[in-house]
C-alpha cells in the first residue's frame, strides 16, 4: 500500500490537463497555487490562461453580487451570491480603502469594478478587482465648476483590447466629456456643441454598458424640452449620440436603462410613488420604431424599484428597493413577485460582477 501511495505522488499528470483542471478553479485557489509550483504561476499570470479562465468560469460560475453599504466610516463591500427563491447569500466582506465617504461604484466588465470620489476640485477614479483585492487609481481629473454633477461610464473596447472611462458635463446645449484611456494612462477633452441631451444625475441612476457603449437617461437641452432621451457614448470610436424613448416620457419619472435577453430594456415607474413598472425592450439596437413594451410588474404593498440589478438564470429579474433593504424577485414565466427578501444591512449600490485574474499596470495591494 505505502508503494502505491508513492507512485501515485511521483504521477506526471499532462500540462494540459492541468491547465483545464486549473482554468475551472476559483480565483482564490488560484492565488494559493502560485506559491506551490513556479511553473503554474507563470501560467495563471499568462494573460492566454485570463482569458481562458475568465470564458470557462468567470462567466459560469463565478458571477456574484457586489453589494456596498454606507457607514459613517465609509463604504463596505460585500460578495454576494443569488441562489434563486429569493435567497441572497453574503460570503464575508470586502475592504477597500476609500476615497472619500461619498465613493460609488459606476460600472463593472470583465470582473474589474470602476469606482469614483468626488473631491472639492478635482474626481477621483480607481480601477478594483475584488477577487485579486488589486487597485489601480487613475491620474486625477479637474472637475468644472460651472457644470453640474456628472455621469459617468465605464467600459471596454475589444478591437484596441483597451478599458476606457467617461465622464460627461453638460451645460445647456454644451457637452464636455472627459475620455480616459488605460493604454496611455491619460484624459483628454471633447467638446460637443449645439448637443439635444442634458445629463440629469439621478441618485437612484447607474450607467448601463450594452453593444460597446455606456448609456444613460438624460433629457433634452432647452429649459421647455421636459422629455426624457436616452445619452450613449461609444468607446471605441468615442462617439456620442441619443436614443429616443418609445413615447413621451417626462425626464421626472423614474427611468432606468438595462439589458434584457441581448436587447436595450427600460425600466419605467408609472409614476414617482407607484408600486407599478413597466419593463420596454428595444428589438433592434438604435430603431426607435422597434421598443416593445413586454410587461407590467407590481410590487403589492411597496413602493416600485426601478433598479435592476441581475438577470438569473431562472428566467427571474432581481430589483433592489429604494431603500436597500429588500430584494425582489420577478419570475417572467410565472408572471408573479416572490416575497421580498430582507437584506442583512441597508445596501446602497449592487451591480453584477464576475470573478477574474485580470490585473492592470501600476496596480497595488489594498492591503
Amino acid at each position: 500500500m505505502r508503494n502505491k501511495k508513492v507512485a501515485l505522488c511521483n504521477l506526471q499528470i499532462p500540462l494540459e490537463i492541468q491547465i483545464e483542471i486549473l482554468s475551472r478553479l476559483p480565483v482564490k485557489s488560484l492565488l494559493r497555487f502560485k506559491c506551490l509550483e513556479k511553473s503554474w504561476c507563470n501560467l495563471i499570470k499568462d494573460s492566454a490562461f485570463i482569458a481562458m479562465h475568465t470564458n470557462r468560469f468567470g462567466k459560469n460560475t463565478g458571477e456574484f453580487l457586489l453589494c456596498m453599504s454606507k457607514t459613517k466610516y465609509g463604504p463596505k463591500y460585500y460578495k454576494c451570491y443569488y441562489k434563486g427563491n429569493n435567497v441572497l447569500l453574503i460570503n464575508g466582506t470586502e475592504r477597500i480603502t476609500p476615497m472619500s465617504k461619498d465613493q460609488q461604484i459606476f460600472g463593472s466588465f470583465n470582473g474589474l469594478v470602476c469606482l469614483h470620489g468626488d473631491a472639492p476640485e478635482q474626481v477621483n477614479i480607481c480601477f478594483w478587482n475584488p477577487s485579486t483585492q488589486k487597485i489601480k487609481k487613475l491620474p486625477s481629473y479637474p472637475r468644472p465648476y460651472k457644470y453640474p454633477s456628472p455621469l459617468y461610464g465605464f467600459g471596454f473596447c475589444p478591437k484596441s483590447n483597451d478599458y476606457k472611462v467617461v465622464i460627461v458635463h453638460g451645460w445647456y446645449n454644451l457637452l464636455k466629456l472627459g475620455v480616459y484611456t488605460l493604454s496611455t494612462d491619460s484624459w483628454k477633452s471633447i467638446i460637443i456643441e449645439k448637443e439635444s441631451w442634458r445629463p440629469c444625475p439621478y441618485p437612484f441612476q447607474q450607467p448601463y454598458m450594452f453593444n460597446g457603449a455606456s448609456h444613460w437617461v438624460g433629457r433634452g437641452s432647452s429649459s421647455s424640452d421636459a422629455a426624457a432621451l436616452i445619452g450613449s457614448f461609444q468607446f471605441e470610436e468615442e462617439v456620442f449620440q441619443t436614443i429616443k424613448l418609445p413615447a413621451p416620457m417626462s425626464y421626472t419619472r423614474r427611468i432606468s436603462v438595462s439589458e434584457y435577453r441581448n436587447q436595450l430594456s427600460l425600466i419605467v415607474s408609472q409614476y414617482v410613488c407607484s408600486s407599478t413598472i413597466d419593463f420596454w425592450v428595444m428589438k433592434e439596437y438604435g430603431s426607435v420604431e422597434s421598443w416593445v413594451k413586454l410587461f407590467s410588474i407590481e410590487f403589492p404593498g411597496y413602493r416600485s424599484s426601478s433598479r435592476l440589478i441581475t438577470l438569473d438564470s431562472k428566467d427571474e429579474l432581481v430589483f433592489l428597493d429604494d431603500d436597500g433593504t429588500r430584494i425582489f424577485c420577478y419570475n417572467t414565466k410565472t408572471k408573479q413577485v416572490l416575497e421580498p427578501h430582507q437584506t442583512l444591512y441597508p445596501l446602497k449600490q449592487a451591480i453584477t460582477c464576475q470573478e477574474t485574474l485580470v490585473s492592470l499596470p501600476g496596480e497595488y495591494s489594498v492591503f
